[in-house]
């Protein structure tokens, strides 16, 4: 199976995905905290399936350089923080 129809199936995945988290936000606010700018959920340490991790791979080198060094840099200062909390 080419790289492209993985990706094509991991969107139709996220797609439905951000469905049902739109229905669960929407039926069941009063237990949702997300919020807009809210970063909480993002700040959590988890880690990736293989697919996520090409999936982003191939998105962010089509970034301009500019951004990846600006992405790059933020993970840097990310994992310094996991570092310190893993202490």
């Amino acid at each position: 199976m080419k790289l492209n129809n993985l990706f094509h199936n991991y969107e139709y995945l996220v797609d439905h995905a951000e469905e049902a988290f739109q229905r669960v936000s929407r039926d069941y606010k009063e237990c949702i905290r997300c919020e807009l700018h809210c970063s909480d959920c993002c700040r959590a340490v988890f880690g990736l399936f293989l697919i996520e991790a090409a999936f982003l791979h191939e998105h962010f080198k089509q970034l301009k350089p500019e951004k990846q060094k600006a992405a790059l840099l933020r993970a840097e200062k990310a994992d310094q923080e996991l570092v310190k909390l893993q202490r």
